[in-house]
């Protein structure tokens, strides 16, 4: 029966490539478009299955915030052969784990199982795939969760009430600028017929990856493949998604001052959007990864070490840069104050610091530093499970290739200080050239302590 499976896989199946690098990946596709994607692990008989669909908050009609979500929690509510919340039940009675995420370009379920289960759990994620089966009793029940769990993250959460008004300030007349758990109203209007409509478009083999990372083999792995994904019926007229980037409504810097009477601790913020990591712009996007690591990945960063421990005005500050997105990415400065700090002091230490930076160059040293500390993080990327399926597929949905994933290290290692320069200038200029957009610089305030600047 093996050898007769592997020869459909191989009739039905072509392995494209095999690549060399941080994961050493194997991928091929299935004959309805799933695509498959391998990182073997054989430290221990375990693996992990995840399945990621291309479709996420910014794809949602008008009106329907929130549906992406509001489905990712209903397929869990089961079809007619595992019953309403019968799916992670088996996998931990497995020994396994099980969960999902949705964010504004995918969904995303993943299990981490004994390798001996993994048919098992394949078939139960295949079968959802293609027969969910939802009740009114499910859909209301689950709404009342969502309601709920926005209300906590948000609605009564003065810091995600910030972030949530910071990103629509960021990411203006654009699909980003919604909240993935969408807003109260759309929520509660959602109907079976618009999810079950949002699932049949969606969520088929052609607009999924299926991401095995542990102990199997890709001969071993291609006849599950075929034999639980292999039979699903593809959407070959999938919807058009949303447009990478309209046009960002500003010019000019931006402040937002937001005063909260339940607030107990300022928070400053500066947000760029930056490029993505395209083929096009990877020297650009590889020097904002070792500028930002540079400015505040640890307590050695200079962010940290300017405003905390030499100018003693923040408790903490550090530095993110995200270019993994099929918009725009964003390098965010974040800063927590300390008690009596005026925030205009902060802007003032943060304009002066990068100011004195662009004016002097950034130091060879700390960009060979960076450089290491990057390329060590990549290599312990790579002995977790659930981690490599992670990163690949953000990179895969983002619309970004193995191949530019494979080779991030090499590219990190040939990031030179002009290169670094080049992106700190642009960021400081941040005049719309190469999708280097003025900022927003927020502010959240406890309201009886106005810092306003």
């Amino acid at each position: 029966m093996r050898v007769l499976l592997l020869s459909v896989a191989v009739f039905f199946l072509s392995i494209h490539a095999a690549f060399a690098g941080i994961f050493n990946t194997q991928t091929t596709r299935l004959e309805n478009g799933l695509q498959v994607v391998l990182v073997e692990n054989h430290r221990a008989p375990v693996v992990t299955q995840m399945l990621w669909y291309k479709v996420g908050g910014a794809d949602e009609p008008k009106g329907q915030s929130g549906l992406t979500h509001f489905l990712e929690h209903l397929m869990f509510k089961g079809t007619r052969t595992v019953p309403s919340g019968e799916f992670s039940k088996r996998i931990s009675s497995m020994g396994g784990q099980d969960n999902a995420f949705t964010t504004q370009d995918s969904t995303t379920y993943y299990q981490s199982i004994a390798r001996r289960y993994l048919p098992v759990v394949m078939a139960m994620e295949a079968d959802r795939m293609q027969n969910l089966n939802l009740s009114a009793q499910d859909i209301e029940s689950e709404r009342q969760v969502i309601l709920q769990e926005r209300k906590q993250r948000y609605d009564n959460n003065p810091t995600g009430r910030f972030w949530e008004q910071v990103n629509q300030r960021v990411f203006a007349n654009h699909p980003y600028g919604v909240p993935v758990i969408g807003w109260e109203s759309d929520v509660k209007s959602l109907t079976k017929e618009q999810i079950m409509a949002y699932y049949q478009q969606w969520y088929v083999p052609n607009n999924a990856v299926l991401i095995i990372s542990g102990d199997i083999t890709m001969d071993e792995l291609l006849p599950l493949a075929q034999k639980y994904y292999g039979g699903i019926k593809a959407n070959w007229a999938l919807p058009v998604r949303h447009p990478e980037l309209e046009p960002i409504a500003r010019d000019t810097n931006e402040t937002m001052v937001k005063d909260d009477s339940q607030v107990k601790q300022a928070i400053w913020s500066r947000v760029y959007p930056v490029p993505r990591l395209t083929q096009d712009v990877l020297i650009q996007s590889d020097a904002l990864s070792v500028l930002a690591d540079i400015l505040g990945g640890s307590s050695t960063g200079i962010l940290y070490q300017t405003l905390v421990v030499e100018k003693k005005l923040a408790a903490k500050a550090s530095v993110s840069y995200d270019g993994i997105s099929r918009a725009i990415g964003q390098l965010t400065i974040s800063v927590i104050p300390l008690d009596g700090v005026a925030l205009s002091d902060i802007d003032i230490a943060v304009d002066n610091m990068l100011s004195q930076l662009l004016q002097s160059g950034m130091d060879a040293k700390r960009i060979s530093q960076s450089k290491e500390s990057i390329i060590t993080q990549a290599d312990y990327a790579r002995d977790s499970l659930d981690g490599p399926p992670s990163i690949i597929g953000n990179y895969l949905i983002s619309g970004a290739s193995l191949n530019i994933l494979e080779d991030f290290s090499r590219r990190i290692a040939a990031v030179d200080k002009t290169a670094v320069d080049t992106v700190l200038k642009k960021l400081v200029e941040s005049k719309a050239d190469e999708r280097f957009y003025p900022p927003v610089t927020a502010y959240l305030l406890p309201e009886d302590k106005k810092k306003e600047p």
